[in-house]
């Protein structure tokens, strides 16, 4: 059990390394990057997915509290909003992704125990012994 704690644990803070170095190296400069994106949302799906936990769904706001040193982003010839207030709109993507990671990882295990379940009773050689079926 400890074991799965840990590995949540960790799933959590790679999360949020991966997050900061989208926050501070890609968000903050003003860049439309657009090809981090699918990094972007895998690593919602991927959070649901590691921790896989209901709670996971609440990591994603740590990271507003983490980009509010950012201030606001380096736009040319318009007005921008701080970043922190961006990623509080973004949280309603990311809360869905987290979900859909959370429920994948769930029908998974409910997928492999009702196999092995199944493969336990069908398997050959699981049976009573030969001498007791008389």
């Amino acid at each position: 059990m400890k074991r799965d704690s840990t590995t949540r644990y960790a799933v959590v803070l790679a999360y949020f390394v991966l997050m900061t170095a989208w926050i501070y190296g890609s968000a903050d400069t003003g860049r439309d990057d657009i090809w981090l994106a699918p990094i972007v949302i895998l690593a919602q799906v991927a959070l649901g997915f590691g921790v896989g936990r209901w709670w996971a769904l609440f990591v994603p706001l740590g990271l507003i509290a983490i980009a509010v040193p950012a201030g606001v982003p380096d736009v040319t010839g318009e007005e921008a909003f701080p970043l922190w207030f961006g990623l509080i709109f973004a949280q309603l993507g990311a809360v869905p992704l987290v979900s859909i990671g959370v429920i994948a990882r769930r029908l998974g295990r409910y997928w492999l125990a009702r196999r092995a379940a199944r493969g336990s009773q069908r398997a050959p050689g699981t049976g009573p012994p030969a001498a007791s079926r008389r």
